[in-house]
């Protein structure tokens, strides 16, 4: 036991709690298929339906070009307040009306696409991470505490921390937004198609 490394105690813990959770599912089958049942039900009734159609449509406005077409308006806004390229400026939006999926998914096209730094990823990153109104105003309002006005103080107390998370990360993760050369964008009836394919 002394010449246990720690791989070999992560090894060994992770196959203990293997072997535990394979005679968990022997010994109460139901259980299982009932837990797994009620998953993917949650997912296609409200996880999918909430997330695909954002999902797309974030992808969708940088594949076609109009996330950097509307970046030249409003990228006085972004270099002032965050600085980042006006690029960003429909990734921020999305991320806050979307959730966190679809904010790291349109960071993530951005960054593909050579739109933004790393360094801009992951300052964006750190504050487009927020829960979606659906869920925060429906779910945890409107079902958890039962008051929809609750949910509405939630969703807009998340968006305010973010929006001064991001200004804030100016001072920690700072570097000049980019001035990168804009890259080819697709045709919209085939930026559709990809951003659906992406989305799924």
């Amino acid at each position: 036991m002394k010449h246990l490394s720690g791989n070999s105690v992560r090894f060994l813990l992770i196959s203990v709690c293997t072997l535990l959770a394979a005679a968990a599912l022997l010994l109460f089958p139901m259980s299982a298929a009932d837990g797994a049942r009620r998953g993917i039900g949650y997912c296609l009734n409200l996880l999918i339906p909430s997330l695909f159609p954002f999902m797309v449509l974030s992808a969708f406005l940088i594949k076609s070009g109009i996330s950097s077409r509307l970046g030249r308006f409003l990228s006085p806004v972004t270099r002032f307040l965050f600085p980042l390229s006006g690029c960003s400026a429909a990734a921020i939006f999305m991320s806050l009306i979307g959730g966190y999926p679809v904010g790291a998914r349109a960071i993530a096209a951005l960054y593909a696409q050579n739109d933004i730094s790393e360094k801009e990823a992951q300052r964006m990153l750190c504050f487009c991470v927020n829960s979606g109104p659906a869920f925060v105003i429906s779910t945890v309002g409107g079902m958890m505490l039962g008051d929809l006005r609750a949910g509405l103080i939630l969703f807009v107390s998340q968006i305010l921390a973010s929006l001064l998370l991001g200004i804030a990360c100016r001072f920690t993760l700072w570097e000049p937004p980019s001035d990168r050369r804009e890259s080819a964008k697709a045709e919209p009836s085939s930026a559709l198609i990809a951003s659906a394919a992406d989305a799924s």
